[in-house]
Parts: structure tokens; sequence; C-alpha cells
């Protein structure tokens, strides 16, 4: 699965429950086999590892945000406050 991260992000919202169960379980697998090619010294793109693991964080959070949305409230989203200067 060689995605790049805008397609990604544009795959998750279109993407259905049943769907981001399923790239979910082959981004953890890869995740496994792409850990286990670094340790024994096989592994060629490193980077791979960073975005599989992004990857995975992005449709956990948005599982997330449909649960969320399921219960019937939007997510709020945070931001940082800025802090005045005295």
């Amino acid at each position: 699965m060689a995605y790049k991260i805008s397609e990604l992000k544009m795959r998750l919202q279109e993407a259905g429950d049943a769907d981001l169960d399923s790239m979910l379980k082959e981004f953890k697998e890869e995740l496994f086999n792409l850990r286990f090619q670094e340790v024994t010294q096989r592994l060629e793109n490193t980077k791979r590892i960073w975005f599989v693991r992004k990857a995975i964080a992005r449709i956990l959070t948005e599982k997330r945000r449909r649960e969320l949305e399921a219960q019937g409230g939007a997510p709020k989203k945070r931001g940082r406050k800025r802090q005045r200067r005295a």
C-alpha cells in the first residue's frame, strides 16, 4: 500500500467503517514487517516506518471522530491559546 499523505487523507474521509478497519489491519501488519526488516538490517526505506505510524494514527483519529459524531456531538477543535505577554 503506497499512498502519499494527501491521498491517504482523502481515502480516509471517503472510506466506510469496514474499509477503515481493513486499512488499519493492513498498516499494522506492514509496520510489524517493517520493524522486523529494520532489526534484521534489510530495511531500505526507513521513512516508511514513520509514514505507516502516522497512517495508523490518522485512521484511529478518523474512527474516533466518527464515533463522537455518532454520539451526537461534533468534536471540538482544540487549538493552543496564545498567552498574552505582560
